[in-house]
Protein backbone atom coordinates (compact mmCIF):
# COMPACT_ATOMS: atom_id res chain seq x y z
CA UNK A 1 0.00 0.00 0.00
CA UNK A 2 2.88 2.44 0.56
CA UNK A 3 4.45 1.99 -2.66
CA UNK A 4 1.18 2.24 -4.87
CA UNK A 5 0.49 5.58 -2.46
CA UNK A 6 4.23 6.56 -3.30
CA UNK A 7 3.07 6.05 -7.19
CA UNK A 8 0.01 8.23 -6.67
CA UNK A 9 1.90 11.43 -5.53
CA UNK A 10 4.38 11.22 -8.22
CA UNK A 11 1.91 12.55 -11.15
CA UNK A 12 1.23 15.16 -8.29
CA UNK A 13 4.42 16.15 -7.34
CA UNK A 14 5.52 16.66 -11.76
CA UNK A 15 2.01 18.79 -12.12
CA UNK A 16 3.04 21.08 -9.34
CA UNK A 17 6.91 20.97 -10.33
CA UNK A 18 5.24 21.89 -13.84
CA UNK A 19 3.24 24.38 -12.69
CA UNK A 20 5.84 26.35 -10.97
CA UNK A 21 8.49 26.28 -13.45
CA UNK A 22 5.28 28.04 -15.64
CA UNK A 23 5.02 30.39 -12.97
CA UNK A 24 8.84 30.84 -12.90
CA UNK A 25 8.69 31.26 -16.86
CA UNK A 26 5.78 33.97 -17.03
CA UNK A 27 7.74 35.69 -14.23
CA UNK A 28 10.74 36.16 -16.12
CA UNK A 29 8.89 37.11 -19.00
CA UNK A 30 6.52 39.76 -17.35
CA UNK A 31 9.90 41.61 -15.87
CA UNK A 32 11.03 41.69 -19.99
CA UNK A 33 8.22 43.28 -21.33
CA UNK A 34 6.66 45.18 -18.52
CA UNK A 35 9.63 48.31 -18.78
CA UNK A 36 9.14 48.09 -22.56
CA UNK A 37 5.37 48.50 -22.29
CA UNK A 38 5.41 51.08 -19.32
CA UNK A 39 8.00 53.03 -21.64
CA UNK A 40 5.92 52.84 -25.01
CA UNK A 41 2.43 53.99 -22.75
CA UNK A 42 4.11 57.00 -21.06
CA UNK A 43 5.55 58.35 -24.43
CA UNK A 44 2.44 57.84 -25.84
CA UNK A 45 0.66 60.02 -22.72
CA UNK A 46 3.22 63.02 -23.64
CA UNK A 47 3.87 62.31 -27.04
CA UNK A 48 2.72 65.69 -27.50
CA UNK A 49 5.09 67.54 -25.33
CA UNK A 50 7.76 66.26 -28.01
CA UNK A 51 5.87 66.85 -31.22
CA UNK A 52 3.95 69.86 -30.43
CA UNK A 53 5.16 72.72 -32.96
CA UNK A 54 6.11 76.11 -31.83
CA UNK A 55 3.10 79.12 -32.26
CA UNK A 56 4.12 82.25 -34.17
CA UNK A 57 2.64 84.83 -32.00
CA UNK A 58 3.19 87.59 -33.90
CA UNK A 59 0.85 86.35 -36.69
CA UNK A 60 -2.47 87.59 -36.37
CA UNK A 61 -5.18 85.01 -36.49
CA UNK A 62 -9.29 84.81 -35.84
CA UNK A 63 -10.60 84.59 -32.74
CA UNK A 64 -14.43 83.07 -33.28
CA UNK A 65 -16.19 82.06 -29.94
CA UNK A 66 -16.22 78.12 -29.71
CA UNK A 67 -19.38 76.46 -30.74
CA UNK A 68 -21.39 79.40 -30.65
CA UNK A 69 -21.43 79.71 -26.90
CA UNK A 70 -19.93 82.69 -24.82
CA UNK A 71 -16.88 81.14 -24.43
CA UNK A 72 -13.06 82.77 -24.01
CA UNK A 73 -11.39 83.15 -27.37
CA UNK A 74 -8.67 80.89 -28.46
CA UNK A 75 -5.32 82.17 -29.83
CA UNK A 76 -5.87 79.37 -32.84
CA UNK A 77 -9.25 78.55 -34.39
CA UNK A 78 -10.62 75.56 -33.25
CA UNK A 79 -11.71 73.10 -36.16
CA UNK A 80 -14.97 71.03 -36.02
CA UNK A 81 -14.58 68.20 -33.29
CA UNK A 82 -14.58 65.06 -34.74
CA UNK A 83 -16.57 63.79 -31.23
CA UNK A 84 -19.48 66.29 -32.52
CA UNK A 85 -19.55 66.64 -28.23
CA UNK A 86 -19.10 70.18 -28.21
CA UNK A 87 -22.78 71.19 -30.66
CA UNK A 88 -24.75 69.53 -28.20
CA UNK A 89 -26.58 71.33 -25.01
CA UNK A 90 -24.30 72.70 -22.46
CA UNK A 91 -25.94 69.81 -20.29
CA UNK A 92 -24.92 66.71 -22.41
CA UNK A 93 -21.82 68.47 -22.76
CA UNK A 94 -21.47 68.37 -18.84
CA UNK A 95 -22.40 64.76 -18.80
CA UNK A 96 -19.64 63.40 -21.27
CA UNK A 97 -17.52 65.37 -19.10
CA UNK A 98 -18.07 64.17 -15.94
CA UNK A 99 -18.18 60.82 -17.62
CA UNK A 100 -15.18 60.21 -19.58
CA UNK A 101 -13.65 61.63 -15.29
CA UNK A 102 -15.63 58.63 -13.68
CA UNK A 103 -14.86 56.40 -16.51
CA UNK A 104 -11.15 57.35 -16.05
CA UNK A 105 -11.15 56.56 -12.64
CA UNK A 106 -13.01 53.66 -12.21
CA UNK A 107 -11.11 51.96 -14.98
CA UNK A 108 -7.72 52.97 -13.13
CA UNK A 109 -8.89 51.21 -10.24
CA UNK A 110 -9.58 47.57 -11.91
CA UNK A 111 -6.30 48.00 -13.51
CA UNK A 112 -4.78 48.89 -10.02
CA UNK A 113 -6.12 44.93 -8.94
CA UNK A 114 -4.92 43.49 -11.32
CA UNK A 115 -1.53 44.63 -11.35
CA UNK A 116 -1.95 44.13 -8.10
CA UNK A 117 -2.90 40.70 -7.98
CA UNK A 118 -0.39 39.69 -11.05
CA UNK A 119 3.09 41.19 -9.00
CA UNK A 120 2.05 39.39 -6.02
CA UNK A 121 1.56 35.69 -7.52
CA UNK A 122 4.26 36.36 -10.43
CA UNK A 123 7.08 37.76 -8.76
CA UNK A 124 6.75 38.37 -5.31
CA UNK A 125 6.87 40.92 -2.65
CA UNK A 126 10.42 41.06 -2.67
CA UNK A 127 11.30 40.99 -6.53
CA UNK A 128 8.45 43.59 -7.24
CA UNK A 129 10.04 45.85 -4.99
CA UNK A 130 13.59 45.36 -5.97
CA UNK A 131 13.05 45.16 -10.11
CA UNK A 132 9.59 47.64 -10.33
CA UNK A 133 9.13 49.59 -7.35
CA UNK A 134 12.83 51.14 -6.49
CA UNK A 135 14.09 50.68 -9.50
CA UNK A 136 12.42 50.89 -13.13
CA UNK A 137 9.16 52.49 -12.60
CA UNK A 138 10.61 55.51 -10.88
CA UNK A 139 13.20 56.18 -13.44
CA UNK A 140 11.27 55.30 -16.55
CA UNK A 141 7.93 57.78 -15.08
CA UNK A 142 10.48 60.33 -14.02
CA UNK A 143 12.50 60.47 -17.38
CA UNK A 144 9.34 61.15 -18.81
CA UNK A 145 7.70 63.58 -16.81
CA UNK A 146 10.73 65.55 -15.74
CA UNK A 147 10.66 65.88 -20.12
CA UNK A 148 7.06 66.83 -20.89
CA UNK A 149 7.54 69.07 -18.30
CA UNK A 150 10.33 71.25 -19.81
CA UNK A 151 7.88 70.75 -22.72
CA UNK A 152 5.67 72.97 -21.19
CA UNK A 153 8.34 75.86 -21.24
CA UNK A 154 9.86 75.42 -24.78
CA UNK A 155 5.93 74.96 -26.22
CA UNK A 156 4.39 76.94 -24.10
CA UNK A 157 2.05 78.58 -26.68
CA UNK A 158 1.44 75.31 -28.06
CA UNK A 159 0.12 73.70 -24.31
CA UNK A 160 -1.64 77.09 -24.11
CA UNK A 161 -3.90 76.25 -26.83
CA UNK A 162 -5.40 72.90 -25.31
CA UNK A 163 -6.25 75.18 -22.62
CA UNK A 164 -9.94 74.71 -21.87
CA UNK A 165 -11.64 77.69 -22.78
CA UNK A 166 -13.57 79.51 -20.27
CA UNK A 167 -17.29 78.39 -19.98
CA UNK A 168 -16.39 75.19 -21.39
CA UNK A 169 -18.81 72.21 -20.87
CA UNK A 170 -20.76 74.64 -18.65
CA UNK A 171 -18.64 73.48 -16.02
CA UNK A 172 -14.85 75.04 -16.40
CA UNK A 173 -14.84 78.48 -14.86
CA UNK A 174 -10.99 77.61 -13.12
CA UNK A 175 -9.50 81.22 -12.20
CA UNK A 176 -5.73 82.13 -13.95
CA UNK A 177 -4.71 82.78 -16.99
CA UNK A 178 -3.47 79.78 -19.41
CA UNK A 179 -0.17 80.61 -19.47
CA UNK A 180 -0.56 80.17 -15.98
CA UNK A 181 -1.27 77.02 -15.45
CA UNK A 182 0.42 75.90 -18.06
CA UNK A 183 3.75 77.48 -16.25
CA UNK A 184 3.11 75.61 -12.50
CA UNK A 185 1.90 72.46 -14.04
CA UNK A 186 5.12 72.15 -15.94
CA UNK A 187 6.87 73.12 -12.87
CA UNK A 188 4.97 70.28 -11.17
CA UNK A 189 5.73 67.24 -13.78
CA UNK A 190 9.26 68.70 -13.66
CA UNK A 191 10.42 68.62 -10.32
CA UNK A 192 8.17 65.45 -9.69
CA UNK A 193 10.37 64.04 -12.78
CA UNK A 194 13.68 64.67 -11.07
CA UNK A 195 12.08 63.42 -7.38
CA UNK A 196 11.97 59.84 -9.02
CA UNK A 197 14.90 59.94 -10.96
CA UNK A 198 17.01 60.43 -8.29
CA UNK A 199 14.44 57.50 -6.24
CA UNK A 200 15.09 55.54 -8.69
CA UNK A 201 18.83 55.92 -9.87
CA UNK A 202 20.03 55.76 -5.29
CA UNK A 203 18.30 52.06 -5.94
CA UNK A 204 19.99 50.88 -8.56
CA UNK A 205 23.52 52.18 -7.81
CA UNK A 206 23.35 50.28 -4.77
CA UNK A 207 22.22 51.69 -1.41
CA UNK A 208 23.56 49.89 1.49
CA UNK A 209 21.14 47.63 2.78
CA UNK A 210 22.65 48.58 6.24
CA UNK A 211 22.52 52.65 5.39
CA UNK A 212 20.13 53.91 8.38
CA UNK A 213 18.86 57.11 5.83
CA UNK A 214 16.46 59.34 7.07
CA UNK A 215 12.95 59.14 6.89
CA UNK A 216 12.17 62.19 4.49
CA UNK A 217 14.78 61.12 1.88
CA UNK A 218 13.12 58.00 1.90
CA UNK A 219 9.63 59.67 1.73
CA UNK A 220 10.82 61.36 -1.87
CA UNK A 221 9.74 58.74 -4.08
CA UNK A 222 6.33 58.40 -2.53
CA UNK A 223 5.44 62.03 -2.62
CA UNK A 224 6.51 62.34 -5.64
CA UNK A 225 5.08 59.80 -7.27
CA UNK A 226 1.23 61.09 -5.20
CA UNK A 227 2.32 64.79 -6.56
CA UNK A 228 2.47 63.35 -10.39
CA UNK A 229 -0.82 61.29 -10.00
CA UNK A 230 -2.73 64.56 -8.77
CA UNK A 231 -1.24 66.24 -11.56
CA UNK A 232 -1.88 63.79 -13.96
CA UNK A 233 -5.96 64.23 -13.43
CA UNK A 234 -5.68 68.23 -12.41
CA UNK A 235 -4.64 68.01 -16.10
CA UNK A 236 -6.65 65.54 -17.42
CA UNK A 237 -9.60 68.21 -18.76
CA UNK A 238 -6.87 69.46 -21.43
CA UNK A 239 -6.89 65.87 -22.79
CA UNK A 240 -10.85 65.83 -22.81
CA UNK A 241 -10.90 69.61 -24.37
CA UNK A 242 -8.83 68.01 -26.77
CA UNK A 243 -11.26 65.12 -27.28
CA UNK A 244 -14.50 66.76 -27.24
CA UNK A 245 -13.58 70.06 -28.78
CA UNK A 246 -10.85 68.99 -31.43
CA UNK A 247 -8.43 71.26 -29.91
CA UNK A 248 -4.75 70.82 -31.00
CA UNK A 249 -1.32 72.13 -29.90
CA UNK A 250 -0.88 74.97 -32.40
CA UNK A 251 -2.04 76.15 -36.21
CA UNK A 252 -0.09 73.20 -37.82
CA UNK A 253 -0.90 70.51 -36.16
CA UNK A 254 -3.72 68.02 -37.81
CA UNK A 255 -6.81 67.25 -36.43
CA UNK A 256 -6.58 64.15 -34.21
CA UNK A 257 -9.00 61.54 -35.02
CA UNK A 258 -11.00 59.55 -32.69
CA UNK A 259 -8.85 56.45 -32.88
CA UNK A 260 -5.85 58.73 -31.70
CA UNK A 261 -8.55 60.14 -28.43
CA UNK A 262 -9.10 56.22 -27.53
CA UNK A 263 -5.63 55.13 -27.26
CA UNK A 264 -4.76 57.82 -25.12
CA UNK A 265 -7.61 56.90 -23.19
CA UNK A 266 -6.30 53.83 -22.76
CA UNK A 267 -2.76 54.55 -22.20
CA UNK A 268 -4.09 57.02 -19.34
CA UNK A 269 -5.57 55.08 -17.55
CA UNK A 270 -2.27 52.36 -17.72
CA UNK A 271 0.25 55.21 -16.42
CA UNK A 272 -2.45 56.15 -13.84
CA UNK A 273 -2.94 52.92 -12.73
CA UNK A 274 0.96 52.60 -12.78
CA UNK A 275 1.64 56.20 -10.47
CA UNK A 276 -0.89 55.13 -7.91
CA UNK A 277 0.76 51.34 -7.59
CA UNK A 278 3.69 53.22 -7.01
CA UNK A 279 2.60 56.17 -4.69
CA UNK A 280 1.16 52.92 -2.53
CA UNK A 281 3.37 50.36 -2.65
CA UNK A 282 6.08 53.13 -1.96
CA UNK A 283 4.59 54.57 1.01
CA UNK A 284 3.92 50.63 1.93
CA UNK A 285 7.59 49.88 1.76
CA UNK A 286 8.92 52.56 3.67
CA UNK A 287 6.08 51.89 6.57
CA UNK A 288 7.64 48.53 6.39
CA UNK A 289 11.09 49.40 6.87
CA UNK A 290 10.42 51.96 9.83
CA UNK A 291 8.76 48.99 11.25
CA UNK A 292 11.86 46.82 10.77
Amino acid sequence: QSKAARLQVKPGDWLVNAFVRRLETRRHTMHRLFVPALVVLAALTHIDAFAAPRVDTSVGRATPPLSGNPMQSKSTELGASVSGIDELPLVYQSAAFLGIYGLLGVLSAQCVKFIDSASKELVGLEGWRNSFIDTSIPLVLGILYSSAGLGHFLSKEAFCDIYPAIGSWGLWYVPGSPEFHVAWTGLVEFLGGVGLVASGARSILGRDEDDDESLPLRLVQPISAAALLLLTMAVTPANIYMYTHGAVMGPDMPPLDLSFHYIRFAVQVLLLSTLWILVKDSFFYVWGDELD
